[in-house]
């Protein structure tokens, strides 16, 4: 049994298995900071995608492996996450799951996702985004 695994940021196709029919969705989760998240790090604010200058480029996007046979046929992760300005990802949440072993491995792709940080007036700071990953059988 195969899979195919495509993660999603913003919204925006990063990565997809060739003959994949999914769509890019033009109706983004929210990006606003949840409870739960904090709004600073080391004293400095986390800002969302609109409260920045320049957002945070990704160089690597990790897809999680997909090994677990009692998932079903297809399914979302939904991470909250921390794009910090030293350039690390940090304070990953688990807002949507699938009740298997995706949701561990949708977690550490993220850990090893590499990118440039968020710029505001010209310095790097800390931003805070939603990463889905979906998989489906084919």
């Amino acid at each position: 049994m195969k899979y195919c695994v495509c993660a999603m940021l913003f919204a925006t196709v990063l990565a997809c298995c060739p003959n994949s029919n999914l769509a890019q969705n033009t109706n983004s989760p929210a990006t606003s900071i949840p409870q739960g998240q904090p709004t600073k790090t080391d004293g400095d604010k986390i800002y969302k995608p609109s409260e920045v200058d320049t957002k945070a480029v990704l160089k690597k996007k990790p897809e999680p492996s997909m090994t677990s046979s009692d998932c079903p046929d297809s399914g979302t992760v939904r991470l909250g996450v921390i794009l910090d300005k030293s350039g690390k990802v940090t304070n990953i949440k688990l807002i949507k799951g699938t009740s298997c072993g995706f949701d561990d491995s949708a977690i550490k792709a993220a850990r090893k996702i590499k990118f440039t940080p968020a710029l505001k007036n010209g310095v790097s700071v800390s931003m805070y985004v939603i990463l889905e990953y979906y998989y489906s059988r084919y």
